[in-house]
């Protein structure tokens, strides 16, 4: 079984999940989410990119980039809820 890392570029709360950014169990949430819509996450981690604006509205970029680890047959998946492949 392949295994292949796809990417989401974080907004500030207009997310596919309902946790924010800076919910203590954040990552965590994000992981259940992705699991309830049926897609294996062996890793999941957040790189920081660049600081945002603090509030801006829910829409724009909070800065940080979502990193998943799954396997190639949860691809398309991961794609409808936003994450994609990096270039």
């Amino acid at each position: 079984m392949v295994n292949v890392l796809l990417t989401l570029n974080e907004t500030q709360c207009a997310n596919p999940w309902d946790a924010l950014p800076s919910s203590d169990n954040y990552l965590t949430e994000v992981k259940n989410y992705l699991e309830a819509q049926d897609i294996t996450v062996y890793i999941i981690t957040v790189e920081r990119l660049y600081n945002a604006p603090i509030y801006g509205g829910c829409s724009i970029l909070s800065g940080r980039r979502i990193k998943i680890k799954i396997p190639e047959s949860d691809i398309k998946k991961a794609e409808s809820v936003g994450f994609v492949q990096p270039e």
